[in-house]
Parts: structure tokens; sequence; C-alpha cells
């Protein structure tokens, strides 16, 4: 699903003022799928994974996160996600894909280790 495409907004990380669209578009589209792409381009994380998708990083590559972590673990998670904010913001998909694959990473690993 393309939520851009279900809300009329180019493919780019800015969305603006996400909720009055939402409330626009409320009336006159189908719930469930307006739903869905709200909760999406809502979240930052998941609209910077839906671009990385639509411009063709959709592959998982863990190996990159854990040489890029190497012991790191103590990165904190909001300059992880300010890292993938900028790349977003740049349009730039593959170090936006790689800080999301980083993020995903060190999320397990510290669900692994509590």
């Amino acid at each position: 699903m393309n939520a851009f495409k279900i809300f009329g907004l180019p493919e780019q990380f800015e969305v603006g003022d996400i909720d009055k669209k939402y409330y626009e578009l409320f009336k006159t589209n189908e719930q469930a799928s307006l739903n869905a792409a709200y909760k999406i381009l809502k979240d930052p994380i998941s609209r910077a994974k839906l671009l990385c998708e639509l411009n063709g990083y959709t592959k998982a590559n863990n190996e990159i996160a854990k040489q890029a972590l190497q012991g790191k673990l103590e990165q904190n998670l909001s300059n992880i996600e300010e890292h993938i904010f900028a790349a977003a913001q740049a349009q730039y998909w593959s170090a936006t894909w790689h800080w999301l694959q980083v993020l995903g990473y060190v999320k397990r690993m510290r669900k692994g280790s509590s």
C-alpha cells in the first residue's frame, strides 16, 4: 500500500499537517485503507521505512547493522532516529534503510539483554 497516494501527497519525508489532511479525507474515503495509511504517515519511522521500500530498499541487511554497531549498543536510540530522519529528509534512501536496520538491531539486542 502506498500511503502517500492514498493521501494525495508527494513521496517525501515531510508530510506537513497530516492530521488536518486525515480529517479532510475521512469523509470521502474508505476508512480501513485511510486509517492504515494515516498510521504509517503519522509515525516518522514507518514513513521512512515506506519511503525506502518505494525507492527499492526492501531487503533487510542485518549484517550491515551488526558491522555498524560492533559493541556500540550504548548508542542512544534517539540518536539513531535522528540519523533516520536526516537521511529521509535528504532523500538518501540507502542511508535511511541502513539506519532503520541499525534501529531494529539495537532494539532486538536490548530486548534480548533485558
